[in-house]
């Protein structure tokens, strides 16, 4: 999920609680769009207002990428 405050985060749908929350690689404005690769279920891109466009590794649970 995505907020108006730029904050990205990832859920455990099985239990139902917070897997991680990318406070560290926060957008400056809104995120209005996270998607995750069709090809590697571990890569997860956001764009927000800040013109940014962010990649994250699931994984490892940080940013690989900012444009």
């Amino acid at each position: 999920t995505s907020n108006d405050e730029g904050l990205i985060m990832i859920w455990d749908t099985q239990h139902l609680e917070l897997f991680h929350a990318f406070e560290r690689y926060k957008h400056s404005k809104a995120c209005y769009g996270v998607a995750f690769s069709p090809t590697n279920e571990l890569l997860l891109c956001s764009a927000g207002l800040d013109k940014k466009i962010q990649f994250f590794d699931i994984a490892e649970k940080k940013n690989v990428k900012s444009i």
